[in-house]
């Protein structure tokens, strides 16, 4: 696994974690439809980012996009708690969990680059 594939993951585990925890302290469960919503929102994503690569590989090796990223992430996090959403915290999860999917098949040859889906 790359060192910006290593970093990607990271920054999804650190968001899916708060994500989970503030599932938790608000007392919401996860709903699968929601959850299922954003994982196949993250494969929609992943598709179409893999048909403009070098664009989004440009913009994503920005220190600045990856924080804005992150910090928007956490804000979602907070807006959802804010305004009790938890089909909002899950479909984040959902998103996350199947980012983290992908790129361990990826990473373990199992599952094909995005680029040559």
């Amino acid at each position: 696994m790359s060192r910006a594939h290593r970093t990607d993951a990271g920054l999804a585990l650190c968001a899916l974690c708060a994500s989970l925890v503030a599932l938790r302290r608000a007392g919401f469960r996860i709903s699968l439809p929601s959850a299922l919503g954003g994982a196949l929102g993250t494969l929609a994503f992943e598709y179409v980012a893999s048909r403009h690569q070098e664009r989004i590989r440009r913009w994503w090796s920005r220190p600045d996009v990856r924080a804005l990223t992150v910090i928007g992430t956490l804000a979602l996090v907070v807006g959802s708690l804010r305004f009790r959403s938890g089909s909002l915290l899950s479909a984040l999860c959902g998103a996350l969990v199947c980012y983290l999917a992908l790129l361990a098949g990826v990473a373990t040859g199992r599952v094909a680059h995005p680029t040559e889906w």
